[in-house]
């Protein structure tokens, strides 16, 4: 069944895991689980024993995070699905990217379908089934991981299905904006796509100077080496950033 998919992808993480001690990634993880978890309750918080916690009682979005890589879907392509899942995927980029942890995602419309299940032994085993399968989760992944900054693009997949409303275009400008994604791999006459904003509206220069700043942080901190890829990944998430400057 075709439904809308996001798909994320934790930048770095393999520095993060190895260039810190293990009590301190559990930490940073838990801030990464509580954005998710934000994201999931739409603003929405209950109180526990722990304190206050996003109260995701009403979220119909299912959503697997394995590793560096977290996977939101929805149960059917419904426009109240639809609605969800925009706010959900939007919230998410902007607070990890601007905030939290650098990492890139891609959106489509596609097939998607899991197995799940899990089993505990007498003798102490576990067996723990999460196989999500499909040609949605494949192109996700494909397109996930073939971008060169911190930023998420919708799929025209995804984008055509929304523009086929006539109220498409509204559904998607307070949330995206047209622009050349940066890839690994230039696609063969590449034009603009839809990309999830980093902020709802441009922004004066001490605010937009902040934002620079939280770009730049966020890629340099956790232990995670300036080296290899990243040096291109920031200046194309900065240079992105500079649609926002009023």
């Amino acid at each position: 069944m075709k439904r809308f998919i996001g798909y994320f992808d934790l930048l770095g993480y393999k520095e993060f895991i190895l260039n810190n001690e293990t009590e301190y990634v559990k930490s940073r993880l838990g801030n990464v689980l509580a954005v998710i978890e934000s994201c999931l309750g739409r603003g929405e918080y209950e109180e526990a024993p722990q304190g206050f916690v996003a109260d995701m009682k009403k979220s119909t979005i299912q959503c697997l995070n394995i590793s560096d890589t977290i996977i939101f879907w929805t149960k059917d392509n419904s426009e109240t699905s639809l609605a969800e899942f925009l706010e959900v995927c939007y919230t998410f980029n902007w607070k990890m990217n601007t905030f939290e942890y650098p990492m890139r995602g891609a959106m489509v419309y596609q097939e998607i379908e899991i197995i799940n299940g899990a089993n505990n032994t007498d003798a102490g085993g576990m067996y723990n089934v999460n196989t999500i399968y499909g040609k949605g989760l494949i192109n996700a992944h494909l397109k996930c991981e073939g971008q060169m900054w911190a930023g998420t693009v919708i799929d025209k997949s995804l984008e055509d299905f929304i523009l086929k409303s006539p109220s498409g275009s509204a559904i998607l400008e307070p949330i995206a904006i047209r622009y050349i994604v940066p890839y690994k791999t230039v696609p063969v006459g590449q034009t603009e796509e839809y990309a999830l904003r980093l902020v709802s509206s441009s922004m004066e220069d001490t605010a937009f100077k902040n934002l620079q700043a939280d770009l730049i942080d966020i890629f340099n901190r956790d232990n995670k080496s300036m080296g290899g890829t990243a040096p291109l990944k920031l200046d194309n998430t900065l240079l992105f950033a500079e649609l926002f400057k009023a």
